[in-house]
């Protein structure tokens, strides 16, 4: 029993670990195209677009529009 309870306790532990968010460091680099200005972001290895999206604080659908293309990943 105490062993089962340990196991379960390593697999919890181990999932909170890896289940760290992951730093976005945010653009100071601005582009303007088509009269509106954009952060120029570079997609680093473990983000998500909805942890950039989070970052900015803008919705996905906004991500999507100015990226068009990125939903085919």
């Amino acid at each position: 029993m105490m062993k089962k309870g340990l196991l379960i306790y390593f697999l919890l532990l181990t999932g909170v670990v890896f289940a760290q968010t992951v730093k976005i460091p945010i653009s100071t680099v601005i582009q303007e195209r088509d009269g509106r200005q954009y952060y120029v972001h570079t997609v680093e290895k473990g983000q998500t677009l909805y942890s950039i999206a989070k970052a900015y604080k803008v919705g996905l659908d906004e991500i999507y529009y100015a990226n068009r293309g990125a939903k085919q990943g």
